[in-house]
C-alpha cells in the first residue's frame, strides 16, 4: 500500500488536501508542439437558472508546489486581466458562446513549454460554481533541419568546393619550379 502511495505521489496525482489540488487522472490531457494556439474547452454541468449579469469565468494554471497564475478573467460582463499573470497577456481569448450549455472555451496563443501545467476553470454565478481541470503538455519545437540534414548539406557543399578547385582552380597554377622529391 505504501508503495501505491508513493507512485501516486511521484506521478503527480496525490496531493495535499487542498482545494487547489489538481485532479490530474480524471483530466483530460492535450498535448502540443511550441508555438501552436491552444484551445481549452471548459465543459462543466450547467449551473440551474444560471444569471449571465453574475457570471464569473476564471482560468488558473496550477503549478507545483502550490503556485497559482492566473491566465484569464472574466465578470461584470468583461474581461478582467489586471490580475492576470505576465506570462499571459496578449495571449489568451475567452469564448463564452456555448456558456448556456456550461462551455467556456479559452484560446491560448504561441503556447511554450513553460505552460505545462493544470489548467483550472471555474465558472460561478451567484447560486453556485463548477470548475474543471485540463491538462496541458507543451514540447518544444523541432529546429527547422534536423541534424542529419544539415550534415548532408555541409558534405555536398565541401565535396562540391573540392570538385571546382581540382577541376578549374588547379590547373591555373604554374607548374614550373614546382617540383616534388622523392
Amino acid at each position: 500500500m505504501l508503495c501505491l502511495a508513493w507512485c501516486l505521489a511521484l506521478l503527480g496525482g496525490v496531493a495535499a488536501e487542498s482545494d487547489t489540488a489538481p485532479q490530474v487522472g480524471n483530466s483530460p490531457h492535450l498535448y502540443h508542439l511550441a508555438g501552436q494556439d491552444v484551445t481549452l474547452e471548459c465543459r462543466v454541468q450547467v449551473l440551474p437558472e444560471m444569471d449571465p449579469r453574475q457570471l464569473r469565468v476564471h482560468w488558473h494554471l496550477l503549478r507545483e508546489p502550490a503556485e497559482i497564475s492566473v491566465v484569464h478573467s472574466y465578470h461584470e460582463g468583461a474581461n478582467q486581466l489586471g490580475d492576470q499573470a505576465e506570462e499571459f497577456r496578449d495571449r489568451t481569448q475567452l469564448l463564452l458562446q456555448g456558456i448556456r450549455q456550461g462551455v467556456a472555451v479559452l484560446t491560448l496563443a504561441n503556447v511554450r513549454p513553460s505552460d505545462n501545467g493544470t489548467y483550472r476553470c471555474f465558472l460561478m454565478d451567484g447560486r453556485g460554481a463548477e470548475s474543471m481541470d485540463i491538462v496541458l503538455r507543451v514540447a518544444a519545437a523541432e529546429p527547422r533541419f534536423p541534424g542529419w540534414l544539415m550534415a548532408v548539406l555541409m558534405l555536398t557543399f565541401v565535396t562540391f568546393a573540392c570538385a571546382v578547385l581540382i577541376h578549374w582552380v588547379l590547373p591555373l597554377i604554374p607548374a614550373e619550379g614546382f617540383h616534388i622529391r622523392w
